[in-house]
């Protein structure tokens, strides 16, 4: 594996070119792509769009909480247990009746992120509109085989990349020494972090102390239990920000903080700007569609 420090030098440059492919995936094919990742690549940054499924379907399903809920259920829950019995691209539904294509991405065996490429209706299978109004309409009808064509060119590219994306993703797994309560723990957070749940009942749910936990998590993190949660909220804030139009307020809701003035102070705090100002600032980034 390269050094570490030649491994991070060459990080820009893999991200624009991963930004660049997918953008041209996009334009040539009219599917859209994103990218999650699961706590392996939090050190690196795509375009906020990137991370969102932001089709104006999705983001209309999404404006409603309940639909929200079964769309991150729906790509973190079931996408990853899938994920996990795949090593090649296969097609999958969402709870809405969308359909994506699934590239999962793995490091020496483990799932590390998720490519979805998709956001369609196929055109053997319409599914009737789940939603009011006209919006189904925008969903773009694509064969099939040109879904599976664009995610099987996605694996190919990820697999000639394979060696940098290994050592990326070697510099900051999930749990750094391997440990596995709290890797256990960094999949129940994931799953909850906008959720109002207590550092004891991650604890317990791992049949550790509290206090041995704390400990154990900062090692692990180089942060503490509040730090990390504080980061992935406000990282999913930033998401929401860039690419919908949902008040801040509901914003800081859906993320889990139910005080709106005190998510205004914490991502000036963490950011520099207000959150009206972080929108604003993205909506000036042109969407290369």
């Amino acid at each position: 594996m390269p050094p570490p420090e030649q491994t991070t030098s060459a990080a820009p440059d893999f991200l624009s070119e991963l930004e660049a492919f997918f953008c041209d995936i996009e334009q040539a094919s009219g599917i859209r792509v994103c990218f999650h990742d699961y706590g392996y690549f939090s050190h690196l940054k795509l375009p906020g769009r990137r991370y969102q499924h932001n089709s104006p379907f999705c983001l209309k399903i999404k404006e409603d909480v309940v639909g929200a809920r079964r769309c991150r259920k729906c790509d973190i829950d079931d996408a990853v247990a899938e994920a996990n019995e795949n090593d090649e691209p296969f097609i999958r539904f969402c709870h809405a009746g969308i359909c994506e294509a699934i590239v999962p991405l793995k490091n020496h065996g483990q799932l590390v992120a998720i490519v979805f490429c998709g956001q369609v209706f196929l055109d053997r299978k319409i599914p009737p509109p789940r939603v009011p109004g006209e919006i189904h309409r925008t969903v773009p009808v694509v064969p099939e085989t040109r879904l599976l064509a664009a995610a099987r060119l996605i694996a190919r590219f990820l697999s000639v990349r394979q060696p940098v994306i290994s050592a990326l993703a070697d510099l900051q797994p999930p749990s750094r020494t391997g440990n596995r309560k709290i890797a256990q723990a960094m999949i129940l957070l994931e799953k909850n972090f906008a959720r109002s749940v207590s550092v004891g009942a991650i604890a317990r749910e791992v049949g550790l102390s509290v206090s041995y936990f704390e400990h154990l998590f900062k090692k692990e993190m180089s942060m503490s239990f509040t730090a990390w949660r504080h980061h992935r909220r406000l990282r999913e804030a930033m998401q929401l920000l860039e690419v919908t139009d949902i008040k801040v307020c509901e914003i800081a809701s859906r993320v889990g903080f139910d005080d709106p003035s005190y998510f205004h102070r914490l991502f000036k705090t963490k950011t520099g700007i207000s959150p009206q100002a972080y929108r604003k600032r993205a909506s000036r980034t042109p969407d290369p569609r």
